[in-house]
């Protein structure tokens, strides 16, 4: 399985099709989109969907999921406060007030005390504003956020509570919305809930990038990088997978789990 070690400055890739296509070829991916994204490294990134040797076949998964990812690793190295960032940036879909799943595999060891940082999303304010966003605390505690607007409508929010993260192991991580409910899985378990899928949810814009790794612009002290591994990142639009589908998604994926 191939590595991509990603060392961005502003969390900003930009790679022409013919970059896409030699690199495609390189990591051996053949993952295709009917949407005409190329999935690379586990990160979408906007491409026929097509590789050197012909159109690429199209993937499956257990919840027929519409966004595919790729088994190659992307991993990410931490900068000190106040150095540039390491993030990758994703073509994610706007996901406005839909119900959506995210997963994928992620391994990290980040540990301290008071500290927190981001595994994904597009939080751009350390208070409220619109924005999805996923951190982890230097305790191994997972949360999930949406959020819609700078004065905290419809927001949500949820925690792995004891299920901690930061062992240096491949977790499979999931977290879906239904409704005003959010949920966190872990290794095909549900291990956190919280709010009401009757009750309004986030109205999620996307007017700021999704990332990988680090999207909070520096603002605080406690706030650092999270040095962290991804592999098989998916975004279901329109679906929050029940217990069952959660389920049948992680045995899919252990059959290509991450073995670096």
């Amino acid at each position: 399985m191939g590595v991509v070690a990603l060392s961005l400055r502003e969390g900003r890739l930009q790679m022409s099709k013919s970059i896409v296509a030699l690199l495609s070829n390189r990591l051996n991916i053949s993952a295709a989109l009917a949407s005409s994204a190329l999935v690379l490294g586990g990160c979408l990134v906007n491409a026929a969907a097509e590789t050197p040797r012909g159109p690429a076949p199209a993937a499956t998964r257990d919840h027929r999921a519409p966004m595919i990812a790729s088994p190659e690793i992307v991993e990410l190295t931490a900068r000190s406060f106040g150095d540039p960032r390491g993030s990758l940036e994703v073509a994610a879909p706007p996901l406005g007030t839909q119900d959506f799943t995210v997963s994928h595999w992620y391994r990290t060891s980040f540990a301290g005390d008071s500290v927190l940082g981001d595994v994904l999303g597009n939080r751009q304010a350390p208070s409220h504003g619109n924005f999805l966003a996923v951190r982890l605390r230097g305790d191994g505690v997972l949360s999930f956020e949406v959020d819609q607007d700078e004065a905290g409508t419809n927001y949500a929010a949820v925690d792995s509570g004891g299920a901690r993260i930061n062992d240096g192991a491949w977790h499979y991580l999931v977290y879906t919305r239904r409704g005003g409910e959010l949920s966190v899985f872990v290794d095909g378990n549900r291990i956190a809930r919280a709010g009401n899928p009757n009750a309004a949810a986030a109205d999620l814009l996307a007017a700021t990038p999704f990332r990988l790794g680090r999207s909070l612009p520096d603002c605080c002290s406690n706030y650092v990088d999270v040095p962290g591994a991804y592999a098989d990142v998916t975004i279901v639009p329109g679906r929050a997978l029940n217990d069952d589908e959660v389920r049948a998604s992680h045995a899919d994926a252990l059959r290509r789990a991450p073995r670096s």
